[in-house]
């Protein structure tokens, strides 16, 4: 995975240099990420000194997605960071790049509901990825159940 909006060097190929080996070693299929931080940003943001992509800037990203397609990632992510005030990535820029792209398109950052996990997918990402949503303790496991059947509603709509 290439942190693609980093100002730092090593978050875009540095670490990928040190683990290449590794993967290697260990026989595992390596599979292209490119990742893209949009604003807030959270904690990713701060510590890879992320150049943030604006919220209201959905072609802009598209393109850096784009970019990222050609550049030979076989996926993309775009991650608001974990628990965004601003809540979850625009789906204004989320149908931008997934109307721009054709490698699988991933959503993270700010999904807290079945709701949010089922507009997400509805506008064009073919997976999210949830973390803070379920650190909730009691009734997580539910909640996680929730938000898996959203996402399969959604995708079946999609089709």
């Amino acid at each position: 995975m290439s942190l693609l909006n980093s100002t730092k060097p090593y978050w875009i190929s540095g670490a990928q240099i040190k683990g290449a080996p590794i993967v290697k070693k260990l026989g595992i299929e390596p599979i292209s990420v490119a990742y893209l931080v949009v604003e807030p940003g959270g904690t990713v943001g701060k510590i890879a000194e992320v150049e943030l992509l604006k919220r209201s800037e959905p072609q802009k990203a598209a393109e850096m997605a784009l970019a990222a397609q050609y550049m030979g990632y076989r996926f993309v992510v775009t991650d608001a960071g974990s628990k965004p005030k601003e809540g979850h990535i625009p789906l204004e820029m989320i149908k931008a790049v997934a109307s721009t792209i054709d490698v699988p398109y991933v959503v993270a950052g700010g999904i807290k509901t079945p709701d949010q996990a089922k507009s997400i997918i509805k506008a064009g990402a073919d997976a999210i990825q949830v973390g803070a949503a379920f650190e909730q303790g009691k009734g997580s496991v539910e909640n996680i159940k929730k938000m898996v059947d959203a996402v399969r509603e959604a995708g079946l709509e999609k089709r």
